[in-house]
């Protein structure tokens, strides 16, 4: 069965909630990926993000940022 994975930004991180449970948070791409992993996520699970992440700037990420540790943290992924 499919996870629900939820990406959003605060305080210059990306939170990840897995099945509207808040699991962690992370500051770059490693950080997201290892828990991911350690969260049973893979490619195929649904991914779902906040407007946060279209916003991140006003939780102090440059233009993009979040969006970009999570891009990179999903391709990190094993196949």
């Amino acid at each position: 069965m499919s996870k629900f994975v939820f990406f959003s930004a605060d305080r210059s991180t990306v939170e990840l909630t897995v099945d509207s449970v808040t699991v962690g948070r992370a500051y770059d791409a490693s950080e997201l990926c290892k828990l991911l992993i350690s969260n049973g996520i893979t490619r195929l699970d649904d991914f779902f993000k906040s407007s946060s992440i279209d916003f991140c700037e006003e939780e102090g990420f440059v233009e993009g940022g979040a969006q970009k540790i999570i891009d990179r943290a999903i391709n990190l992924l094993p196949a």
